[in-house]
């Protein structure tokens, strides 16, 4: 009877040190994600001040500049969440009403920058590519505000896709996997997967192939790899 009380014990003992050491390596994993957030958030800011202060806009700029802001609430939603992970891992009675309203809020946010700078690396990246391929037609063609009209439907449509995901497929939706969640977790899929991400491989992968069509055109391959080669002597051989 003592042995097995004994062994229960140790095995307590045993998951509850688990337990333990599983909290710190998560915490000590946040700390860092915090670490990089702050860092990445002090780059976007830079950006940020750079394009808006120091250079002329241009259509690109104007991408660039709402992607650094997209970037930036994303990157200080993502640290106050772990934030709150931390707090919540180190002190389990930190409880207070409304805990879980503010865990709506945050990822509202954070979604919603998410989703809103994935939608603006698609626009650049189909931006780019139709202005590469077509030219004159592309420069005929473009409305003078398109960056601006592109980047605010971009927001509309990043801020509504998390606006739905997280109050229709809240905490306890996503664990019953009701149809409506079902359903949002599916269109966001499509939208992320589906639409986003072909375009822009599609695009990338064009343009790289376009690109080298025309250097190869315009200048014989044995002038390209002697390019190539010096650029590559010079880069690693030259001394600092």
């Amino acid at each position: 009877m003592n042995n097995t009380v004994a062994n229960i014990t140790n095995h307590n003992s045993t998951a509850q040190r688990s337990v333990d050491y599983a909290y710190l390596y998560f915490t000590i994993a946040a700390v860092i994600g915090i670490l990089i957030c702050l860092f990445g958030l002090a780059g976007n800011i830079t950006v940020f001040w750079y394009l808006c202060f120091k250079i002329k806009k241009n259509k690109y700029t104007v991408y660039i500049i709402n992607l650094s802001v997209a970037d930036s609430i994303f990157l200080t939603f993502s640290a106050l969440i772990l934030m709150m992970y931390i707090n919540t891992l180190l002190n389990p009675r930190s409880y207070f009403q409304g805990k879980y309203t503010v865990y709506i809020f945050l990822e509202i946010f954070y979604d919603g920058a998410q989703y809103s700078g994935m939608f603006i690396l698609t626009a650049i990246s189909l931006e780019r590519c139709l202005s590469f391929l077509f030219p004159f037609w592309y420069q005929c063609n473009r409305p003078q505000n398109l960056s601006f009209i592109t980047c605010a439907v971009v927001w509309i449509i990043g801020c509504s896709e998390s606006l739905t995901e997280n109050l229709v497929c809240s905490e306890e939706a996503f664990a019953t996997q009701t149809s409506q969640c079902t359903a949002v977790q599916i269109m966001t899929f499509g939208v992320s997967i589906v639409i986003c991400l072909p375009i822009m491989v599609i695009s990338s992968c064009t343009l790289i192939f376009k690109v080298r069509r025309t250097l190869s055109e315009q200048y014989p391959m044995k002038l390209l790899h002697h390019y190539h080669s010096n650029f590559y002597i010079h880069f690693f051989c030259h001394p600092i």
